[in-house]
């Protein structure tokens, strides 16, 4: 099966990576994984309370932070439930918030049992346009 992510934006922060600093890439993947249960949980007590702009709000955050580590079946389903929450249609975001749940749960999954290989520094040989990491200095 594919990975539910783009791992492209993966990469990137794995560039990012300078010595003796914390690592952008783990920093990224612990907070996403730490906060979108809590994201969750808040749009779930939003929509309970029928509260639509709350809703539309938490539904945009975690739509930025999906879109943020590549997970873009997750951003788009937070994208319909903003939609939806503008519209004031929250037993509509109730459904997708189940999708999103499941969605997260797939995304989290992947995460745990790739960690390994996603936080594992690159091969040189994998970007072949790039020289060795010490060759711009």
């Amino acid at each position: 099966a594919p990975p539910p992510l783009d791992l492209s934006p993966l990469d990137a922060l794995r560039k990012l990576r300078t010595p003796h600093r914390p690592d952008p890439l783990t920093e990224v993947l612990d907070m996403f994984l730490h906060d979108v249960p809590d994201w969750i949980r808040q749009l779930d007590q939003t929509i309970t309370r029928y509260e639509s702009a709350q809703t539309r709000k938490a539904a945009h955050t975690l739509k930025g932070c999906a879109s943020t580590l590549g997970a873009n079946a997750l951003a788009s389903l937070c994208a319909q439930l903003e939609d939806q929450a503008d519209k004031g249609s929250l037993q509509v975001a109730r459904h997708l918030l189940a999708k999103v749940q499941t969605e997260f749960d797939r995304i989290r999954a992947y995460l745990e049992a790739h960690r390994h290989e996603l936080l594992a520094p690159p091969l040189v040989e994998a970007s072949p346009k790039s020289g060795p990491p010490d060759a711009r200095s």
